[in-house]
């Protein structure tokens, strides 16, 4: 199809499809999107790359994306890498289509900052130092300094920062953080790996390497840790895992995304990666309606070589439908 029919096409979808009030969390209401940042329909067929496996492509010019992280409050920002070498951290509206730039250093040892309430953003470097700092502000600050962390996640229902942190000879706690303070609490958690929350449930895995368990802490219960689904396959060990609502965890491992639903057991493949695709880091929006955003690398066999496409997407969990981010690149 002619690229120029094919931008109209896109452009009038986006046009027709507007950000409603019904689709904002509450209590916080906000107004309506003006304008769309584009997206096109991704046909994500799976193929085996030829062997002897050719060399990737790198092209002056093409960016990665990838990453992504939504603002806890906001189902319309989103906290991405835009990398080519070195790599930069940018807020994107969706609706909106503006571009935020937050901080250089993808390579220099920040590790998947995470957006929290109020402005505070938080992310470990490759020591596992914990630092914060406020959307705006230049420096950031290496808080719980006695501690290393790794994966620090904020809560969805309050201002508290979650992070695992060694205190030797292979025992870890689970630390409880108060940005503002910031005031430290040590939690007694069971040994395991933790990811992420929602409605007081921590998604966690446990167990040895080739007998792992997928399941949350309950926060209600002294974080107690609770079975849910046991993995086949020492290659499922998670990348990532998150709520895609109240009754389902999913993740992303080497063999593809899956979900399980908490109270059946129940354990669905929604994508398999192959060997022209795979999948990693995701992330949910506030208002959990089945879509994720998801960060996919894509190889199209070329004549000298293969395109190496790394790139945020949409993927709807009910549909099976994914649309690729159309991000500008930003300088």
């Amino acid at each position: 199809m002619n690229k120029s029919i094919l931008g109209i096409a896109c452009s009038l979808a986006l046009i027709f499809s507007a950000c409603t009030d019904d689709e904002l969390p509450n209590p916080q209401k906000q107004n309506p999107c003006d304008n769309f940042l584009l997206t096109t329909s991704f046909n994500d067929t799976c193929f085996e790359l030829p062997q002897p496996r050719p060399p990737e492509i790198v092209e002056t010019g093409e960016y990665a994306f990838l990453q992504p992280s939504f603002d806890r409050n906001n189902p319309h920002k989103l906290l991405y890498i835009q990398s080519r070498g070195e790599g930069t951290y940018w807020i994107v509206d969706l609706c909106k289509n503006e571009y935020t730039k937050l901080m250089d250093g993808f390579l220099f040892g920040k590790i998947r900052p995470q957006l929290g309430q109020n402005g505070w953003v938080a992310y470990c470097t490759t020591l596992e130092e914990l630092m914060i700092k406020k959307i705006g502000e230049e420096n950031a600050v290496h808080i719980a300094q006695e501690y290393q962390c790794t994966r620090p996640f904020w809560l969805t229902s309050e201002n508290r920062l979650i992070c695992q942190a060694e205190v030797g000879n292979g025992v870890y706690k689970t630390l409880s953080i108060n940005p503002d303070g910031p005031v430290i609490e040590e939690i007694d958690t069971p040994p395991s790996v933790i990811f992420s929350e929602y409605q007081q449930k921590i998604t966690a895995r446990s167990g040895p390497f080739n007998e792992t368990k997928i399941g949350y802490l309950d926060m209600q219960a002294d974080y107690a840790f609770i079975e849910v689904f046991a993995l086949p396959s020492v290659n499922q060990q998670p990348i990532h895992m998150d709520w895609l609502d109240e009754t389902h965890i999913i993740w992303t491992d080497a063999i593809g995304l899956h979900k399980v639903n908490i109270l059946t057991g129940e354990m669905i493949t929604l994508k398999e990666n192959c060997g022209n695709r795979a999948m990693a880091y995701f992330s949910i929006p506030p208002n959990r309606d089945g879509t994720i955003i998801l960060d996919q690398t894509n190889y199209t066999p070329e004549e000298d070589g293969l395109n190496k496409d790394i790139s945020i997407h949409r993927y709807d969990t009910n549909t099976g439908i994914q649309e690729r981010f159309e991000l500008e690149p930003q300088f």
